[in-house]
């Protein structure tokens, strides 16, 4: 690594006999997103031959200017050696057998800039090697007194070390110098907070310090007494501001999350925060940073997931940021397709996001940027093009939403209009909507339907017939009706259970199981209405699942009673497992379902239960025709709306732009 001389960050490496892990450490620090640090490698004594080669090989393969080496005095004393002759701001310890994801830097390094009264910041813990698991514990003064739940591998300010007098070497060899390190840390005022992610990777061997130390607790409870018993009295103090890290941001609805225009009523100037340097300006792939409000379960969500999962890597580097405070459920999923992933509210406030996002664009050379309902994403469009006017903006658009902001975010997207250089949208009767009803040019409107995978997720020939009805002990003559998705108003489960209720009930159906797969704020309302309506024995709430496709596999019709849908999803995945769909007539439908592969039902029909009642009644009596539907329902998503054909489309869309930019 070529050497910094004014690093921001300084990595601090003690090594001792861990030749076996020294590489890969080091390599898990030079692959950080943020490039301005330092890695200062002390050398405790080292007497294994073989961790001797590795150290000398490593220093030279990867050119550490920085080796510091001494005399075995215990990882206390050569961790305070090279943080003694660190020259950055921040100090991060590593041990040599441990790593950090690739953006653990870069995120620290923000939180602590932007939360000033926080002394010091840590992550996350996935334990790997010999035990597998993770940890994500919230910053508790109080709770740190009797256990650590703190690694060493945190983020503090050099000057907070020298205060405090550094590691103490006078702790009991054991793994807990770090414990007595945040404790002095406290006592002088300064204070920690968790960044929510799980980015310090923790090897854990069956000879670690840590393993052996938890035998030795009692004793050490008892040697920090006595090294701190101020900490241990109770005082007024105990409480003060602080103590728990960084309070959860109450929801302001004068933010950039509900303020149209937030920027042109508050005003901005950008500084740039911190340089950096990472890819290159001359790289051949498109630099493509998605904006989204989440990474969580749902089909907007699931068309971000496909489109990223099956985009040609090989020209195209990936960024993700996400702009709202969530618990990303899907973050896992994501991850899989690139660690660039930034979820803003874990470690940066609010009003910074556009100071990070303009110096991420600067830093990362970004070429394009790509929008799904985002409120923040779009407000921020236009200080992006103010300040850098070259780069390109996509949005893509769902649905319409007459009962938000008039239209939804297709309303939110033509109000930036002329900030976005291509509106992409899923259908082409939303095109037709955007353009009567906000005038939004359809020469700047392209259509890609979406697609999913119909060869290996939603192919019904990998999934045993019958698992899921064993499963809720139904029987084969018994018809499963399912609905999937939010249980929310948009999705109308009320009606669902209303539907039940007339085959059941009044048309006397007692051979149907109603399926309801999700999850939503109306779902107690649902289950008193299964109640009420004495259909406990017929209709189940199931909750969020990840098995759809065995459920779908075992589902003689899906039943989707929206108030409003884009393309959905949900469709494509049940006619691609030959179930046909009753669906409400909303949006985009009627450019996949045409009655011959499916059923469409008029969303303002005056006896809407009866009508959805009477498509599946004609459905489930004639077995035949039935089965002709079935097979052209998977026959049209495998011809016309695989993922393949929307990804290709995608790229051709992301490609064109930048060969307009170079014109």
């Amino acid at each position: 690594m070529r050497e910094n001389s004014s690093p921001l960050v300084s990595i601090i490496i003690p090594y001792y006999n861990l030749g076996k892990y020294l590489e890969e450490t080091v390599k898990s620090v030079l692959r950080q997103s943020y490039t301005e640090f330092e890695i200062i490698l002390v050398d405790d004594g080292t007497d294994d031959k073989e961790s001797l080669r590795v150290l000398d090989s490593v220093r030279e393969c990867y050119q550490l200017a920085r080796v510091i080496s001494q005399r075995n005095r215990g990882v206390a004393s050569a961790r305070n050696a090279g943080i003694r002759c660190a020259r950055g701001k921040y100090i991060v310890p590593l041990d040599a057998d441990d790593s950090i994801e690739p953006t653990y830097l870069e995120k620290c390094i923000w939180f602590l800039e932007t939360h000033p009264e926080i002394a010091y910041v840590y992550t996350g813990v996935k334990h790997f090697g010999d035990i597998d698991a993770a940890c994500m514990d919230e910053f508790d003064f109080e709770r740190l007194k009797t256990y650590n739940f703190i690694t060493v591998t945190a983020m503090f300010q050099k000057k907070h070390f020298e205060e405090v007098g550094g590691y103490s070497i006078d702790t009991r060899e054991g793994g807990y110098e770090d414990w007595d390190f945040w404790l002095s840390m406290g006592e002088r005022g300064y204070y920690g907070a968790l960044i929510p992610e799980l980015l310090f990777n923790y090897r854990r061997r069956s000879n670690s310090r840590l393993l052996q130390s938890k035998e030795q607790h009692d004793q050490i409870i008892s040697d920090l007494k006595k090294a701190h018993p101020a900490l241990y009295v109770k005082s007024e103090t105990d409480g003060r501001r602080g103590a728990r890290g960084v309070p959860s941001p109450a929801s302001d609805a004068s933010s950039i999350n509900h303020v149209l225009d937030y920027y042109a009523v508050h005003g901005y100037t950008y500084r740039k925060y911190m340089r950096n340097s990472t890819w290159s300006a001359n790289a051949p792939r498109i630099n493509l940073l998605c904006i989204f409000p989440w990474l969580e379960v749902g089909g907007a969500d699931l068309v971000n997931l496909n489109i990223l999962q099956w985009i040609d890597r090989s020209r195209f580097n990936i960024s993700i940021m996400t702009t709202l405070k969530s618990a990303n459920r899907w973050y896992d999923k994501f991850y899989h397709i690139t660690t660039d992933i930034y979820a803003l509210a874990h470690f940066i406030p609010e009003e910074q996001y556009l100071d990070f996002l303009l110096s991420f664009i600067e830093n990362r050379r970004i070429d394009i940027i790509f929008i799904s309902n985002s409120f923040a994403g779009f407000n921020m469009l236009p200080c992006i093009k103010k300040y850098f006017p070259a780069i390109r903006v996509v949005d893509l658009q769902h649905m319409e939403e007459p009962s938000w902001w008039g239209g939804g975010f297709p309303k939110i997207g033509a109000h930036f209009d002329n900030c976005i250089d291509r509106h992409i949208v899923v259908s082409r009767y939303l095109k037709k909507y955007m353009a009567d009803n906000f005038d939004v040019s359809p020469h700047k409107t392209e259509v890609i339907h979406n697609g999913i995978d119909v060869l290996n997720t939603f192919n019904p020939d990998r999934y045993p017939l019958g698992q899921f009805r064993r499963e809720m002990q139904l029987s084969d003559d018994t018809k499963l009706i399912t609905t999937i998705g939010r249980v929310c108003e948009q999705k109308q489960p009320l009606v669902f259970v209303r539907i039940a209720e007339e085959l059941v009930h009044t048309r006397g159906h007692r051979d149907l199981f109603f399926l309801i797969v999700g999850d939503g704020e109306l779902r107690e309302a649902t289950e008193k209405l299964i109640r009420e309506l004495r259909l406990e024995n017929y209709v189940k709430i199931t909750g969020y699942r990840d098995d759809v496709c065995q459920i779908l596999r075992d589902t003689d019709v899906l039943v989707q009673p929206s108030l409003n849908e884009g393309f959905p999803i949900v469709a494509l995945e049940a006619m691609a497992m030959r179930v046909p769909v009753v669906i409400a007539r909303v949006g985009g439908i009627a450019e996949l379902i045409d009655g011959h592969n499916g059923v469409l039902v008029d969303k303002d029909a005056s006896r809407l239960i009866e009508a959805y009642s009477d498509a599946v009644e004609e459905m489930i009596a004639n077995k035949d025709d039935l089965a002709k539907m079935r097979e052209l329902a998977r026959r049209t998503v495998c011809e016309e709306f695989n993922v393949d054909n929307m990804v290709r489309k995608y790229e051709n869309s992301f490609t064109k732009l930048m060969r307009k930019q170079t014109q």
